[in-house]
C-alpha cells in the first residue's frame, strides 16, 4: 500500500514543520504534500526531514515554492519526478512509478504572472493526467465542486474530471473558518481540499482536522494495483449535456467506446458512441 497525505499548513510551513515531523513519525507515511508551504530559494535545507527526500514546486522560481512534497526513503527509489509534466511556475508536483502517477497541486488566488492561472493549472493536469496508468491527484484545489458548480473554475473541473475518468473521494467540508462581519460570527465551510483518482476500487481517502489549520488533513491509502473506474457517468444537470462532453468523456483512457447513462427523475436513456477520438479546442462531433 501506498500513503499519501495532503494539507494546506495555511500561513508558511516554517513556522509548522515541527508538528510535520510528528506527524510523519507517527503515520509513516509515503508522501506528504504540504500547500502554501512559502519556502524560500536557498532555504530548502531547513526543510529537510530525516529518511525523506523534499520537492520543492517551481513556484520556487518566482521566489517562493507553494508547494513541498516529502517522499520517504522506502519508497523513493520506486518514483521519479516528472518536472516535464509541471509546467514552469506551477505548484503542482509530478511522481511517476512503473505502475501510478501521483500529482499534489495547491491552486492559489493569486496570479503570479500568468495569463490565466486557471487556464495554466489544466492545461498542465491535463497533460500529466494522459496515461494508462493508475493516477492520484490530491490537494488544496480552492474549489468546491458542488459549490462552485455553476462557476467557471467549476465547469473545469467538472470538464476536467469527465476527461479523465475521475472519481473525488473526499466527502465532506474540508476547511472551516469563523469569519466575523458586522459584530456577528459565522462560521464557513467548504470542500476544496480533493483527492481524485481513475481507479476507486482500490483506494481510500479520509479527511481529518487539525488544530494546526483551518483545513483538514487528507489521507489517502491505495495499493499498486490499477482496476480502471467504470465507464458509466451519471449526469444530474442536463445543461452539461452537449456533444463535446460526451466525447470528451473518453478523452483520457484511450478507450474507443464510451457508455453514458443520463439519468432525470425515473427516466433513463443510454447512449453509446464508437470510434470516438479525442476532440482539439475548436473541433465540434
Amino acid at each position: 500500500m501506498i500513503n499519501i497525505i495532503s494539507w494546506n499548513c495555511a500561513g508558511g510551513l516554517k513556522a509548522k514543520i515541527d508538528e510535520v515531523k510528528n506527524i510523519i513519525s507517527a503515520t509513516n507515511v509515503d508522501f506528504f504534500f504540504t500547500c502554501e508551504a512559502e519556502v524560500k530559494a536557498q532555504q530548502e535545507k531547513f526543510f529537510e526531514i530525516r529518511n525523506y527526500e523534499l520537492f520543492v514546486a517551481n513556484s520556487i522560481q518566482l521566489g517562493k515554492g507553494r508547494l513541498t512534497c516529502h517522499v520517504s526513503a522506502s519508497v523513493s527509489h520506486l518514483f521519479k519526478r516528472k518536472p516535464e509534466l509541471e509546467g514552469d511556475r506551477n505548484d503542482i508536483i509530478v511522481m511517476e512509478s512503473e505502475e501510478m502517477r501521483i500529482i499534489g497541486l495547491y491552486r492559489g488566488f493569486k496570479n503570479y504572472k500568468t495569463v490565466d492561472p486557471l487556464t495554466s493549472l489544466f492545461d498542465v493536469l491535463n497533460n500529466a493526467c494522459l496515461t494508462n496508468k493508475k493516477i492520484i491527484v490530491c490537494g488544496d484545489f480552492n474549489i468546491d465542486p458542488e459549490r462552485d458548480f455553476h462557476t467557471i473554475a467549476g465547469r473545469r473541473l467538472d470538464d476536467w474530471t469527465v476527461a479523465f475518468d475521475l472519481v473525488q473521494l473526499i466527502k465532506g467540508n474540508t476547511r472551516k473558518r469563523v469569519v466575523v462581519k458586522n459584530n456577528s460570527h459565522t462560521l464557513q465551510e467548504s470542500r476544496i481540499d480533493l483527492v481524485f483518482t481513475n481507479s476507486k476500487w482500490t483506494t481510500d481517502s479520509l479527511a481529518f482536522s487539525t488544530p494546526l489549520s483551518d483545513h483538514d488533513f487528507t489521507w489517502t491509502k491505495t495499493s499498486t494495483k490499477h482496476v480502471k473506474v467504470s465507464r458509466k457517468i451519471v449526469i444530474r444537470d442536463w445543461t452539461r449535456l452537449t456533444e463535446r462532453n460526451i466525447v470528451m468523456s473518453s478523452f483520457g483512457s484511450g478507450q474507443r467506446q464510451v457508455g453514458l447513462l443520463f439519468t432525470v427523475g425515473q427516466k433513463y436513456a443510454r447512449v453509446r458512441l464508437g470510434q470516438c477520438p479525442p476532440l482539439a479546442a475548436d473541433q465540434s462531433v
